[in-house]
């Protein structure tokens, strides 16, 4: 997986959302620090907003909160359990009609600012591969690039693939 360091040093607005559970492991929280960490993303030029889903979606924080590192792994923390559906319709949801909108704190949408969205997850939504792709092209066609975070060893890769811009293979982390 290529990593998400911003060469250009243009503005981007990432949204890292993920499913709250645990499996093998690993927490969504774990994974979800293991993929800031490794993105080394500088929060100088990139605005953070953390949100989760599952029976319900939970904003951790909106473009609008505190861009320090220390914050935004806070607001990972902070995140809810609930261990139950993966209800990947409310994370597309949440990032198409809230968390990128200006009210929100994000930067305004135009070729100079990146939209990133990375969902961390098991894998399994509850909706099924043709949703998860019918809604991964909406978010693509309006500017979003993706990438997929799976969290355990029993991941459905064909929905993996769908949550992940092209070339997938620089846009998943397994």
């Amino acid at each position: 997986m290529r990593r998400l360091v911003n060469r250009e040093s243009v503005l981007m607005n990432v949204i890292v959302l993920g499913i709250l559970t645990t499996l093998a492991g690993v927490s969504l929280a774990e994974a979800e620090k293991r993929f800031m960490c490794h993105n080394k993303i500088d929060l100088e030029l990139t605005n953070v907003a953390v949100a989760s889903y599952s029976q319900y979606v939970h904003k951790g924080r909106t473009f609008d909160d505190d861009t320090t590192r220390q914050s935004v792994l806070k607001a990972i923390d902070g995140l809810r359990f609930e261990g139950a559906a993966s209800r990947l319709d409310f994370g597309f949801d949440i990032v198409e009609f809230e968390l990128f909108d200006t009210k929100n704190g994000a930067r305004a949408s135009n070729k100079d600012v990146k939209k990133v969205a990375v969902f961390v997850t098991d894998g399994f939504s509850t909706r099924g591969v043709e949703f998860t792709r019918a809604s991964a092209d909406t978010l693509t066609r309006e500017g979003v690039n993706l990438f997929s975070v799976g969290i355990s060893d029993h991941v459905d890769k064909d929905e993996l693939d769908e949550l992940a811009s092209k070339p997938r293979a620089s846009h998943q982390l397994l």
